[in-house]
Formats: C-alpha cells, sequence, structure tokens
C-alpha cells in the first residue's frame, strides 16, 4: 500500500502556495506534507549595527496570523501528517511559534529530531555552511577546518559577522552535528531533511556568470561538503534538500542518487505564484513525481 509524500521547500512566506499545497495534498489524499525550510517572508537586508533586526516582525506576523492558524485548520480537517523546518532566511527567534504548535499536536518540528514517517524515521537538519546572506541564525561551518567561502574574507569568523535573532551559544560544525544525528536513529532506515543540498552535484548550482573574486572564478556549487560526506558514507534511503531555488535549471536534474541514496531538490519558483513539488510514495522510492502546479 502506498504511503504518498508532498515535499516542497522555499515558499518563503507565499501563501497562494501554502494553500495549493495543502488542498493538492487533501485531493490526491497524501499521508504526510513536508515543508521544507525558509518557511516565512524573505527579509529586508539594508541594516545597520543597532537597528532592529530586519523581518523579525513580518516573518512573526506571517507565522503567527496566516501558516500555524492554516495548518491547525488543515490538520482539524484531515488526518494529513505535517512535518516542518526552518531555513537560513527563517528568524530563529520566531521558533518558540512553532515549537507552540508542535506542543498542540498541529505540526512536527523537524529540528534535529527523529519523528515516524511511514515505513522510515524522519530527521531534519537546517544549518547551511557560510553564505553571503546577512541573517547568521542557521549558518555553521563545515568542520574544523573553518574554510571560508571564495567570496568571504577568510579572516572573518562568521560568529561575528551578519545579524542574529538569538544570542551565538554553539560552537559546533555541521560535521560533528551530523555525528549526532546518527544517534537519534538508524541512518539506514531514515528519510533526512537537509536545507542544504550535497556539495558538487546537480542540485546545488548557482548561476555565477563568469564572477570572480580576487582574481579567482566563483564555484558555482554551494551545497554543504559535509552533507555529501554524511549521505555517502551512511548511505540513507533517501534526502530532501533546498535551499537553491534554480539548481535544477542550470543543471536539468532534481533527482539524483550517491551511491545508494536518492536526493532530492525540487526547487522553487515562489515569486513567480508557481509550486515545486515533489511527490513521493515512500513504499516504492521508484514513484517520484515532480509537479509545477499554479493557483
Amino acid at each position: 500500500m502506498a504511503y504518498t509524500v508532498a515535499y516542497a521547500t522555499d515558499l518563503h512566506g507565499n501563501r497562494k502556495l501554502y494553500d495549493l499545497l495543502l488542498e493538492f495534498a487533501s485531493a490526491r489524499a497524501c499521508q504526510a506534507v513536508i515543508i521544507g525550510g525558509d518557511i516565512a517572508p524573505k527579509g529586508i537586508y539594508n541594516w545597520k549595527p543597532g537597528e532592529p533586526i530586519p523581518g523579525l516582525e513580518r516573518q512573526r506576523t506571517f507565522l503567527r496570523d496566516y501558516l500555524i492558524p492554516a495548518l491547525t485548520a488543515f490538520r482539524q480537517r484531515t488526518a494529513i501528517e505535517l512535518y516542518i523546518m526552518m531555513g537560513n532566511d527563517d528568524r530563529r527567534a520566531n521558533l518558540e511559534l512553532l515549537e507552540a504548535a508542535e506542543a498542540a499536536g498541529t505540526i512536527k518540528l523537524l529540528h534535529e529530531r527523529a519523528y515516524q514517517l511511514g515505513p522510515y524515521k524522519i530527521v531534519g537538519y537546517p544549518f547551511i555552511p557560510p553564505s553571503p546572506f546577512l541573517l547568521k541564525d542557521w549558518e555553521k561551518y563545515e568542520d574544523r577546518g573553518r574554510l571560508a567561502p571564495l567570496w568571504q574574507d577568510p579572516i572573518l569568523d562568521i560568529a561575528a559577522t551578519g545579524v542574529r535573532t538569538v544570542p551565538f551559544t554553539e560552537r559546533t560544525t555541521i560535521a560533528e552535528d551530523l555525528q549526532g544525528l546518527k544517534r537519534l536513529s538508524d541512518p539506514k532506515e531514515t528519510v533526512y531533511l537537509f536545507h542544504a543540498p550535497p556539495y558538487g552535484t546537480e542540485l546545488d548550482l548557482i548561476e555565477v556568470g563568469g564572477s570572480r573574486y580576487q582574481g579567482l572564478e566563483l564555484d558555482p556549487h554551494v551545497g554543504s561538503t559535509a552533507i555529501r560526506r554524511f549521505i555517502k558514507s551512511e548511505q540513507p534511503p533517501l534526502t530532501l534538500h533546498g535551499h537553491v531555488h534554480l539548481s535544477y535549471k542550470l543543471s536539468g536534474r532534481r533527482q539524483i542518487q550517491l551511491g545508494r541514496t536518492i536526493c532530492l531538490n525540487p526547487g522553487s519558483q515562489f515569486e513567480r505564484d508557481i509550486l515545486n513539488l515533489a511527490l513521493i510514495d515512500l513504499e516504492d522510492l521508484r514513484e517520484i513525481e515532480f509537479l509545477e502546479l499554479a493557483p
């Protein structure tokens, strides 16, 4: 018997697409909906030290007044499970709203936690490697080498740059965190939701257009090396990704394999009011369909 999951990511607060996702999942009688990171509207980035955190209240209002009520109403009228996770553009200070929704039984919050998802467990991990973006709530170094990307001055520490909406207390790396995830469930029986895609694949490409930094060509791959090593080492059955919206436009691929692991990044066209969706049968991972839907 099929166990069907609808997966979408990087909706960035587009209410039309949330409504469409929930309507589609109900119409197709899915067993679960998974909402990847970057769930709230994009922030405003012309920030100066000492000013209020940009986008914080806008995102809080979106979560409080639209998304959580919409998900609550959905759960009241269906038996479809809802799994959700923040991403690098989401203000971490608002995580408490999602935690309250989880406590109320509306959602399952996939922040380094394990839940049952049909025949598998599911675990989420929201952090990405260092990026050029202002918000640093969900960024970490890949490993103790603290390698910075080409466009970042290597003497700068991400702990001292950008904006954070919560105090910086975590000192672990992505690689260290991933080792901790193994203690939550057996990787061979776990679906992982990683906001960052694996580095150097068809799922993490950006358009650099010949741009250079200090004379060096920029790398078009912006995924995580630690996540790629974890996948190749542990070989989970399925990993879900996002963060890089249009990699599939450059590579022509939304699905790849790393060893035996199937890796998906459906992409995002939130700014065009188009819902990029992966429809997955967890009982038969050969049955994966990618859809582009308009309201």
